[in-house]
């Protein structure tokens, strides 16, 4: 995913549409399985967006949708205190055509979510579904042996811990996702578990 240095992004001092936006909460494990599930099998891992959580998606339309709310969501980051997360399970969900893995339930997390949400929109937070998407596919049924290797692989290293300790607004263009904004939690030692 391509990174901005600059704390105000160049998209947001001139107007920019967005394809697609999100905001999340990035994974970072150095597991190349993850990494080659993704880039194979998600759109976004093909477009270049990393591991992750995702807090609000699909989230503003335009940079200046999200210059108006950037200050009040750093002032939710910056009061949140490192978080926890336990991936627990590798699922295969054919329902929704998706395997991923897993949260335990974390309430700091659906906390923060909605404290963000509140800021964004009005209407009633829907449903979350906390996971770190792996792969995203028509048919699952029909994975390679070596996609099935590297999800085998996963699910040993099962529970997998990390802890959490900033949030990114990204977006899409040109079918490519770019990092523009990274919000840090509280430098704060306590942290958020369950």
């Amino acid at each position: 995913m391509e990174k901005s240095h600059s704390h105000q992004p160049d998209s947001c001092k001139d107007h920019t549409v967005y394809e697609l936006s999100a905001f999340i909460l990035p994974i970072e494990f150095a597991i190349p399985e993850i990494d080659e599930l993704r880039n194979i099998y998600t759109v976004d891992g093909k477009r270049g967006l990393s591991p992750h959580i995702s807090l609000m998606y699909p989230f503003v339309k335009d940079s200046s949708a999200f210059a108006e709310i950037s200050s009040r969501i750093s002032a939710v980051i910056s009061a949140q205190h490192p978080i926890t997360v336990v991936f627990e399970a590798l699922v295969l969900d054919e329902q929704r055509n998706m395997i991923y893995l897993r949260p335990v339930f974390n309430p700091a997390i659906e906390q923060l979510r909605s404290a963000l949400y509140a800021i964004w929109k009005d209407d009633e937070l829907p449903a979350p579904f906390f996971h770190l998407t792996l792969a995203k596919k028509a048919n699952l049924t029909k994975l390679t042996s070596s996609t099935n290797e590297a999800c085998q692989a996963i699910q040993k290293l099962l529970p997998l811990t990390i802890e959490l300790s900033e949030a990114c607004f990204c977006f899409e263009l040109s079918k490519k996702w770019h990092l523009t904004e990274t919000f840090p939690f509280s430098n704060s030692l306590v942290s958020d578990h369950l």
